[in-house]
């Protein structure tokens, strides 16, 4: 959603974006949705594990790559690190900007230095990154200088559920 929003934001910009699963429209947005597993729908254990999400998001690393080299956007902005992580070499060379929205948590990950010198060494192809709450600045900066970080307020579009229906749901 945040992501949404701020390619809301772009107007008069050509933007492709490159997906798992089903995407909402963006206006002055072309959508490549690549059909997958919803990721909700894995065990949240899974989910939290940075190889699983690794080796999950194998399908769509290599479809940005492919687009990534086709078309030579002059912006990438990306949800995360995971879904870029194979064109990041390539943006030096062809000088492409890259944008990381970030809303995770890596610090337990970093007790393994393999894990935190991946992460370190990635980041040096990122020239800014928006993350959603104080927390995951503090964690980030750990391999990124601060001065590279800007706090946003986390916005959704969702609308409030009534409490009777919630109930429902959950039975």
């Amino acid at each position: 959603v945040v992501v949404e929003d701020i390619l809301k934001l772009l107007s008069g910009w050509h933007i492709k974006c490159v997906g798992l699963g089903s995407a909402r429209p963006i206006p002055n947005a072309e959508i490549v949705e690549i059909p997958y597993y919803s990721f909700e729908r894995i065990n949240p254990i899974w989910g939290r594990n940075i190889f699983f999400n690794f080796l999950f998001q194998v399908p769509l690393q290599l479809a940005t790559l492919i687009n990534y080299i086709w078309f030579r956007p002059q912006v990438i902005l990306a949800n995360g690190f995971t879904s870029i992580i194979l064109l990041l070499p390539f943006t030096r060379l062809f000088h492409t900007r890259v944008i990381v929205y970030y809303g995770s948590f890596l610090k337990d990950w970093f007790k393994h230095s393999y894990v935190r010198d991946v992460v370190k060494f990635g980041c040096k192809f990122v020239d800014h990154l928006f993350v959603n709450s104080l927390g995951s600045k503090s964690d980030i900066s750990l391999v990124v200088p601060e001065s590279k970080i800007n706090v946003i307020e986390h916005w959704t579009d969702l609308k409030p559920v009534d409490p009777a229906f919630k109930s429902e749901l959950r039975h």
